[in-house]
C-alpha cells in the first residue's frame, strides 16, 4: 500500500509547484508577450489619461470585488503551497496578497459617495487615497521580501524543522493588525497626511507621494529580475509588477484624479495583475490534483495487488501459516496443512492450537507468544506438533502479534526433510565416503573426549595405533585406483572385524587408518593385537581375478606417558609408524621418547642445512677415479662437503640422508651440477687431461619434470660436453620402476650425457633394470671390494657382476679399492676402473688439479701404479 507520508514528502521533494519549477522558454515567450501587450496598451492610453470619462459608480464595487476576490484566492493557493514546502519565503508573498485583498475590500468600504457620501466607515475625502497608496506601496515590499528570502536555484529555501499552523495564522493576524492600523490612520488620522485629493482631483503632493509609491513598484520588478534563475512563480511576478506599474502610472501620475481614462486604464490594470498568477495557480492545481488522483489511483491499484499478493502467499505458500486470536484460538489456517499436518482448514479453524501442539513444546510456545505480545522482535523456535495420524512433524516457527487486529500471525516450515538432511550431512561429515568408517574430525573428538574424561570418571591409560599399507601406490599406479579402493575397502572389513572391546577404527587419510584402544595402556596386549591386525592384513585380496598381497605397518602410542592431547598422541603414533617404515615395514613399533628425539634432531639438521646452503657453506670435493690399464685419471666423483662453522669439514654421510628428504634437496643438487660441471670444464680449459666428472643426484631431482631442462641448461652455461658428464642413480631410484623416470633418464641419455648404477647389489634391484634404464657403467660397491679373498663368497659375487656388466656391454668400476691386492684382483677379472684411497681420498678443488697432473697418460707415478699391482694381477691369471 502506498503510504500518506510517502505521498505528501513526493509533493514537497518533486518540483511539481510555480516555486519550484524552474521557467522554461515557454514560459519566458508567454510572460513576454504579456508584457509587450501591457505595455503597448500602455503607451496608447498615456497620452489620454487626463480624458474624463462618465462617473461610473458601479466600477468601483465590481473592480474592488475582483481585486478582493483574486487576491484573496492567490493568498489562500499560496498559503497552501506554503504548508506543503514550508518555505518563508512564500509564506511572504501569501501575506502580500492577502494585505491587497483586506485593502482592496476596505477601499471600497471607503470610497465616497459609493455607499454613503462618506462611504460606509466615514470617511474623510484623503482616505481612499492614501488606502490606494499603503495598498499599492506594501504589496511591491512584500514581493521584495519574497526575492531576498526565496532560494538562488529557483527553489524556496527549507526550514531547519517543519512549521505548524501557528505561521499561517500569525501571518493573517499580522496582516489584519497592520490593515487595521492603516486604515485608522486613513480614517481618524488624516489630519496627520498630507492632502493628496481636492474633490475628485489630485493636488500636487500626489506626484511625490504616488512618485515613491511607483519606486517601490520598480525596486520590486528589479529586484525579482536580479535574484536568478527564474522559477515560473518568479517570471509571472514578474508581468503583475509591470502591470502593477502600470496600473500605479496610469492611477496615480497620469491621470488628473477620479473617472478619469487613466483612473479606468489603471484598474484594469490592477485586475489583470491579480489575474496573471492566479491563472498560473489554478492550472497549477489542475496539475497537482492531477497527479494526486494518480498516486490515489496507484495507492488503490497496489493496495488490491498487495492484497491479492497476500492472498496468493496464503493459499500458495508450503509454509504453514496460522492466524490466531489473542487466546490462541485459530481463525485463519493455510491450505498447506493438509500435507503438513493431515487436516484441513475448517478441521482446525476454530479450535485451539494448543490441541495440536506436542504437550512438551506447549510452554515454550506460550513464552514465545508473550513474547510477541510485548513487542519483541520475532525470533525463530521449534516446536513439534501432532500429526493427524499420531506421528510427530518438527516444525520452526516465527510468531508476531498485530495489535490493532488483535491477532497473531504463525509461520512454520517443516523441518522433518531437513532434520533428514542434516543427519546426512552430519554422516558425511564425520565418516569416510569410500570406506564408510569415522574419519579424522570424528577420530580428534574421540580422543578428545577420551584424553579429556568428563567429571565423575577417571582417566584411564589408552592406546592408538596407526597402521599405514606398504607400498600402496604401486598397486594405485600399476592396477589402477579402482582397484586401490576395492582393497582399501576390504582393508576397513578386516580391520573392523578384529577390532573389538570397544576398539573402533577410523580412515586416518589416504591407505593410513588409526585404531584406537580404550582403557587398555598394556603395551604387550595392545602389541599382540596390532600384530594379528597386521597378518590378517598380509593375507591374500582377489580383486577382479586377480590376486594381491599387499602389507601393511603399525606405530603405537599410549596415553598419557606418550601423549596427553591429540595432537601430540598422533604424532608419536606416526614416529612410531616412520620406524617401523624404515626398518622394512610389516611390522609395529611402540613409541619411545627416542624416536622423537631422533626426528627432533633430524628437524634441527634440517633448519641446520637451509642455513647453511643460504649461507654458502657447502663445497665440492673430488674423488679420483683411475683407469687400471695405464694407471692414469680419468675421472672423478664430485662429492659434497659441509664447512661446518664449529665442526668443521664434515662429510655427506652426516647429513646426506636429511638433506635428501629436505624441500632444498633440488635447490642443492641443481647446485652441485652446476659446480661441478663449472670445475670440469675449467679444468679442460687449464690443459689438465679430460676428465669425465660424475655427479650424484637426489630422487627429488630425478622424480621433477625440470631434470633434462636442468641438464641442458647446466651444459649450455658451463660449456661442458654432455659426454663428458657422468650422472649417478642408485637402486632407491630405479625400484620406484616409475615410467616418468624412465623417459627422462633416455632423454638425457640421448643428449651424450651418461649414467652410472651406483651401489649395485646392495639392496633389491631386479637384474632387468640393468637393460631397461639407459646405463653405461656399473659400480661395485665398497661393501664387496672390502671383502675380497681367494675363495670368498664376495669375491666370486665382484666377478659375476664383472662378467654380466661386460656380457651387456657396460663398463665397470670399483669403490673402495685400499689395497695393491684388491686393485691386481680387480684389474685380473677384466675391471676398467677403480677409485678408492688406494689411489687418494676425496680431495679439495687445488689437490685434485695436483693429482690430475701428476697422473697423466705415460707419467711415472701411472707407470708405477700399473708395476705395482701387475704381479698380483699375474697371480690371479696364473693357473
Amino acid at each position: 500500500m502506498v503510504d500518506k507520508e510517502l505521498v505528501a514528502d513526493d509533493f514537497r521533494e518533486q518540483p511539481v509547484f510555480l516555486s519550484t519549477v524552474p521557467a522554461e522558454r515557454s514560459d519566458h515567450r508567454g510572460a513576454l508577450i504579456v508584457v509587450v501587450l501591457s505595455l503597448l496598451i500602455f503607451g496608447a492610453t498615456v497620452p489620454f489619461a487626463r480624458t474624463q470619462l462618465p462617473q461610473i459608480w458601479a466600477f468601483v464595487p465590481i473592480y474592488q470585488s475582483a481585486l478582493t476576490i483574486n487576491d484573496l484566492i492567490t493568498a489562500v493557493l499560496l498559503y497552501a503551497q506554503f504548508a506543503i514546502l514550508r518555505s518563508r519565503a512564500l509564506l511572504v508573498l501569501a501575506s502580500g496578497y492577502l494585505f491587497t485583498a483586506v485593502f482592496a475590500a476596505v477601499h471600497m468600504l471607503t470610497f465616497p459617495g459609493l455607499f454613503s457620501p462618506t462611504g460606509l466607515l466615514g470617511a474623510g475625502p484623503q482616505t481612499t487615497a492614501w488606502l490606494y497608496m499603503f495598498w499599492h506601496s506594501g504589496f511591491p515590499l512584500a514581493v521584495v521580501a519574497y526575492a531576498l528570502m526565496k532560494d538562488r536555484i529557483g527553489e524556496p529555501k527549507r526550514p531547519s524543522r517543519p512549521f505548524g499552523p501557528a505561521p499561517i495564522l500569525s501571518s493573517v493576524a499580522s496582516v489584519l493588525a497592520i490593515a487595521c492600523l492603516l486604515t485608522l490612520l486613513a480614517t481618524t488620522g488624516q489630519e496627520f497626511l498630507p492632502s493628496v485629493m481636492r474633490s475628485n482631483s489630485y493636488s500636487p503632493i500626489q506626484v511625490v507621494v504616488s512618485g515613491t509609491v511607483w519606486m517601490f513598484s520598480v525596486a520590486a520588478l528589479l529586484v525579482l529580475w536580479m535574484r536568478r534563475p527564474h522559477s515560473k512563480l518568479d517570471l509571472w511576478l514578474i508581468a503583475v509588477m509591470w502591470a502593477w506599474i502600470f496600473d500605479v502610472a496610469l492611477s496615480a501620475v497620469f491621470n488628473a484624479g477620479r473617472f478619469d481614462l487613466g483612473f479606468y486604464a489603471g484598474r484594469i490594470y490592477g485586475v489583470l495583475a491579480a489575474t496573471f498568477v492566479l491563472l498560473v495557480l489554478l492550472l497549477e492545481m489542475n496539475a497537482v490534483y492531477a497527479r494526486f488522483a494518480r498516486s490515489l489511483w496507484a495507492e488503490r491499484e497496489e493496495r488490491k495487488r498487495e492484497i491479492e499478493e497476500r492472498r496468493n502467499f496464503f493459499e500458495t505458500s508450503l509454509d504453514l501459516i496460522f492466524v490466531a486470536d489473542s487466546r490462541g484460538n485459530l481463525v485463519r489456517v493455510s491450505p498447506s496443512c493438509a500435507g503438513i499436518l493431515g487436516y484441513q482448514p475448517q478441521e482446525m479453524i476454530g479450535r485451539s492450537a494448543r490441541e495440536f501442539i506436542y504437550a512438551d513444546d506447549l510452554e515454550s510456545t506460550r513464552n514465545e507468544m508473550r513474547s510477541a505480545r510485548h513487542g519483541q522482535k520475532p525470533n525463530i523456535f521449534e516446536a513439534r506438533y501432532v500429526h493427524k495420524s499420531g506421528r510427530i512433524v518438527s516444525l520452526a516457527w516465527s510468531v508476531a502479534w498485530s495489535e490493532p487486529v488483535h491477532r497473531y500471525f504463525f509461520i512454520g516450515r517443516d523441518m522433518t526433510e531437513r532434520k533428514a538432511s542434516e543427519d546426512r550431512l552430519n554422516h558425511l561429515a564425520h565418516h569416510d565416503q569410500l570406506t564408510g568408517l569415522l574419519n579424522r574430525i570424528s577420530l580428534e573428538s574421540a580422543l578428545k573426549a577420551l584424553l579429556e574424561p568428563g567429571t565423575g570418571r577417571e582417566r584411564q591409560p589408552s592406546a592408538i595405533a596407526m597402521l599405514d599399507l606398504d607400498r600402496f601406490k604401486d598397486i594405485n599406479d600399476t592396477l589402477g585406483h579402482s582397484v586401490g579402493d576395492h582393497v582399501l575397502k576390504e582393508v576397513a572389513q578386516r580391520l573392523t572385524a578384529f577390532t573389538a572391546d570397544g576398539g573402533r577404527v577410523y580412515r586416518f587419510g589416504g591407505d593410513e587408518f588409526v585404531v584406537t584402544f580404550p582403557d587398555c595402556g598394556d603395551p604387550g596386549a595392545v602389541s599382540q593385537a596390532v600384530d594379528g591386525m597386521l597378518a590378517r592384513l598380509s593375507e591374500r585380496y582377489e580383486v577382479d581375478g586377480r590376486v594381491l598381497f599387499v602389507g601393511a605397518s603399525g606405530g603405537i602410542a599410549i596415553s598419557p606417558a606418550d601423549g596427553s592431547n591429540v595432537e601430540v598422541l598422533l604424532a608419536n603414533a606416526d614416529l612410531a609408524l616412520y620406524e617401523a617404515k624404515a626398518h622394512g615395514g610389516r611390522t609395529c613399533r611402540l613409541f619411545v621418547p627416542a624416536f622423537r628425539a631422533r626426528a627432533e634432531a633430524r628437524q634441527e639438521l634440517d633448519l641446520e642445512l637451509r642455513r647453511a646452503f643460504s649461507e654458502e657453506e657447502f663445497e665440492l670435493y673430488f674423488q679420483p677415479q683411475i683407469r687400471l690399464a695405464d694407471g692414469a685419471a680419468v675421472g672423478a666423483e664430485a662429492l659434497l662437503r659441509w664447512r661446518h662453522p664449529e665442526r668443521g669439514i664434515l662429510a655427506a654421510d652426516a647429513f646426506i640422508e636429511v638433506l635428501a628428504e629436505s624441500v632444498i634437496a633440488r635447490e642443492v643438487g641443481r647446485w652441485i651440477l652446476r659446480s661441478a660441471c663449472e670445475k670440469a670444464a675449467a679444468w679442460r680449459y687449464k690443459g689438465l687431461p679430460l676428465v669425465r666428472i660424475g655427479v650424484n643426484l637426489f630422487p627429488a631431482q630425478f622424480h621433477h619434470e625440470t631434470l633434462l631442462h636442468d641438464i641442458e641448461h647446466t651444459l649450455l652455461q658451463t660449456g661442458l660436453p654432455a659426454d663428458a658428464l657422468e650422472l649417478e642413480i642408485t637402486e632407491k631410484i630405479g625400484l620406484d620402476d616409475d615410467e616418468r623416470i624412465l623417459a627422462r633418464l633416455q632423454a638425457v641419455r640421448k643428449m651424450g650425457a651418461q649414467f652410472a648404477f651406483d651401489d649395485f647389489g646392495t639392496g633389491y634391484a631386479s637384474l632387468s633394470y640393468l637393460s631397461r634404464y639407459p646405463l653405461t657403467r656399473i659400480k661395485i660397491d665398497q661393501s664387496f671390494v672390502k671383502k675380497i679373498s681367494d675363495n670368498g663368497q664376495d669375491t666370486a659375487i665382484v666377478r659375476s657382476v664383472i662378467i654380466l656388466a661386460h656380457n651387456l656391454g657396460l663398463a665397470v668400476i670399483a669403490e673402495g679399492v685400499e689395497t695393491l691386492d684388491q686393485a691386481g684382483f680387480l684389474h685380473a677379472q677384466g675391471c676398467e676402473e677403480v677409485q678408492g684411497f688406494l689411489c687418494a681420498g676425496a680431495l679439495p678443488q687445488a689437490e685434485f688439479e695436483e693429482f690430475l697432473r701428476s697422473h697423466q697418460i705415460g707419467s711415472r707415478e701411472a707407470a708405477n701404479f700399473v708395476r705395482s699391482i701387475l704381479p698380483t694381477s699375474l697371480q690371479r691369471l696364473s693357473p
